[in-house]
């Protein structure tokens, strides 16, 4: 087990020093081209936590709807938002919203405030990625978290969830401004596997190569919280793939065209990918169809 642990690490830190790698963490979008205008095109205003991010998202959109659109618009009849910010942002104005990848602590906010939203919820929950921790590592009982006051309302949830799959959870919430190094490494001395949340003010392009790296060093290996962590040196990931979430905005943005009203909440199918140098290193052969079909039956 030793030896394999050895050749775990090692193939992390190759995957780290690969500066192609890293940049798959976060990948820099095309430049978007204007949608051809149609009077029967459906007004829509995509808005997100930087251009780059909304540009890439309204070229896929083009490409895959099957109706016309006209996304160039200073007069919406909706608006796709990307994020937890985005949503709140959007929910302001009084066009109905469509927020994509939005935590349900920010849809609770929003609609008590009485906005117009129908979520795409295409965050992987947490509850899942415990699951693949327990499918890929079953001896491993102590989980590490990392939590901002972002996610620290989720603890609760996630410290029963853990449970009842008889796993143990340590958390540390960092405050903001908190030094994550010290943090980190005082987590990873006390568990087996870190469980790496959706939380982008701890787990985003800054921290990556600490986070790994720190892994690395203390032979704790990482799950989450992407696919594009996954490529980067994490041992695998629940996640929700670009295609499929397309689909699901598609579907209602087609739905308001033909009905002029917001449809209900929609999710998406999870995917799965795991780092197969990591998952040989540490003696790990499995199938990530069959990954794919245990994460879809037993979805949260």
């Amino acid at each position: 087990m030793m030896q394999g642990m050895r050749k775990y690490w090692m193939a992390v830190s190759l995957l780290l020093a690969v500066p192609a790698v890293a940049e798959t963490l976060f990948p820099v979008a095309s430049q978007s081209t204007s949608p051809s205008r149609s009077s029967s095109a459906l007004a829509v205003s995509v808005v997100g936590a930087s251009d780059k991010a909304r540009d890439a998202f309204s070229r896929s959109l083009l490409q895959k709807a099957q109706f016309p659109l006209d996304l160039d618009t200073s007069t919406p009849e909706i608006v796709i938002a990307l994020g937890d910010a985005a949503t709140e942002s959007a929910c302001r104005q009084v066009r109905p919203v469509i927020g994509v990848q939005v935590s349900q602590s920010v849809l609770e906010h929003v609609r008590a405030k009485k906005c117009n939203v129908v979520a795409v919820l295409s965050q992987v929950s947490p509850a899942t990625q415990l699951q693949l921790i327990k499918l890929l590592l079953p001896n491993e009982k102590n989980i590490g978290v990392l939590v901002s006051d972002k996610t620290r309302a989720d603890i609760p949830r996630l410290s029963y969830l853990a449970e009842q799959l008889g796993l143990t959870l340590t958390t540390l919430i960092l405050a903001p401004g908190e030094p994550l190094s010290r943090g980190l490494s005082k987590l990873l001395d006390e568990v087996d596997v870190l469980l790496a949340l959706p939380d982008s003010s701890i787990f985003n392009a800054q921290n990556a190569r600490l986070i790994l790296m720190s892994g690395y060093r203390q032979r704790r290996p990482v799950i989450g919280p992407d696919d594009h962590w996954v490529k980067a040196g994490s041992l695998a990931s629940a996640y929700v793939d670009a295609d499929d979430l397309l689909e699901t905005v598609l579907t209602l943005v087609s739905d308001y065209r033909r009905n002029k009203t917001l449809g209900g909440d929609k999710a998406t199918p999870i995917s799965v990918d795991v780092n197969e140098h990591v998952a040989k290193s540490l003696g790990i052969s499995v199938s990530k169809e069959k990954l794919f079909e245990h994460l879809n039956e037993v979805k949260p």
